[in-house]
C-alpha cells in the first residue's frame, strides 16, 4: 500500500509553500508549548498550495468534520482530509483524528525533533514526513489498516 499519486503531490505542493512562508512560523518557535492558530494557518496556505494542482475541481473548507474535502478531476470519489499542526514533538496530537475518520489522509506540520515515521508505523499508520527547514517538519499519514481491511491506494 502507498499514498496516491494526488496525495503525493498534496504533500509536495504543501512542502513547497511551507517553505515559501516559513517566516510567519517564526513567532511559534518563542513560546515552544503554544501553538493556538497553527492549525488555522496550515489551513489558509494548505488551501493555497492546493491551487498549483490542475486535477482539484473544488476544495470546501469545513468547520465541522475532516478540514477539507478536495473534489478531483482524476478520481470518482472527493478526498476528505485532516489537517493537523502543533509547537510539539508530541505524537499524541497527530494521530487524534484517527478513530474519528479512519479513511481520512491527514496532512500535518510540527516541530522537528524525534523520529516519527518509526513511532506511527508501529501504529498501523502510512506515513511520509520531509523537513521543511532546522525546525519544522511536515508530512502525511493515514491507517493502513482501517476498519479492518487493508485501505488500498484509492481510499
Amino acid at each position: 500500500m502507498s499514498f496516491t499519486q494526488n496525495e503525493e503531490r498534496m504533500l509536495q505542493e504543501l512542502i513547497a509553500r511551507i517553505r515559501e512562508r516559513i517566516d510567519s512560523l517564526e513567532p511559534f518557535l518563542k513560546f515552544q508549548q503554544h501553538g493556538l492558530g497553527m492549525e488555522g494557518w496550515l489551513r489558509v496556505e494548505t488551501v493555497a498550495a492546493l491551487r498549483n494542482i490542475p486535477e482539484i475541481k473544488e476544495i470546501k473548507v469545513k468547520n465541522k468534520g475532516p478540514d477539507l474535502t478536495i473534489f478531483l478531476s482524476n478520481e470518482p470519489e472527493p478526498k476528505e482530509v485532516e489537517l493537523k499542526a502543533h509547537n510539539s514533538t508530541s505524537v499524541a496530537w497527530c494521530k487524534s483524528w484517527r478513530n474519528k475518520y479512519p479513511k481520512v489522509t491527514c496532512l500535518f506540520l510540527m516541530r522537528k525533533g524525534r523520529n516519527l515515521s518509526k513511532d506511527l508505523e508501529s501504529e498501523g499508520f502510512l506515513v511520509k514526513i520531509e523537513d521543511v527547514d532546522s525546525n519544522w517538519i511536515t508530512g502525511i499519514l493515514k491507517l493502513s489498516n482501517p476498519r479492518g481491511g487493508i485501505q488500498d491506494a484509492e481510499s
